[in-house]
């Protein structure tokens, strides 16, 4: 028999920052698990349940035909590096500039793309190739004179009591 851990369907913030964490820190990859929805998999076949999506490893995912996605795409399975806590991700960088004129070039410089512009404050989404290689610029974003701040997307999803 398989465990089951139920997280219901609050959520700490998407800015990760919100976690406290460092600026070199970024969340890594979940390899193996897959996000589905949740009323789509049987309870048997469910390793983690984080709001209304359901995380199974991949050899269940191939039993089923639907992956989750949400308005901003497939999602991705995350864990924080220190809290240890599961979130899931788009793979996009939302980054803060000191600068809005600076995101089209700042994308273009490292192979990204501009996936919406923020027009209250100096803020973007960029898009990489795959989660892997936005997981991989996120520091190297901080480090660049232009930007404030860069984190991964991601909504983390915290254990509540009944």
């Amino acid at each position: 028999m398989s465990k089951m851990l139920v997280i219901p369907a609050v959520f700490i913030c998407t800015t990760v920052l919100a976690l406290g964490l460092a600026s070199e820190e970024v969340p890594f990859l979940s390899k193996g698990l897959t996000v589905l929805p949740v009323s789509n998999v049987a309870e048997k076949d469910r390793f983690l349940v984080l709001g209304d999506k359901a995380i199974v490893t991949q050899a269940v995912a191939d039993n089923y035909s639907e992956v989750a996605t949400d308005s901003r795409g497939t999602l991705h399975v995350v864990q924080h590096p220190r809290e240890k806590n599961y979130g899931t991700s788009d793979g996009k960088i939302v980054v803060r500039l000191h600068s809005a004129d600076n995101l089209a070039g700042l994308a273009a410089d490292y192979g990204l793309s501009v996936d919406h512009v923020f027009s209250a404050a100096p803020v973007g989404v960029l898009e990489a190739d795959s989660i892997e290689a936005a997981i991989s610029l996120v520091n190297t974003l901080r480090d660049d004179s232009r930007v404030v701040s860069a984190d991964l997307n991601v909504s983390y999803y915290e254990e509540q009591p009944n």
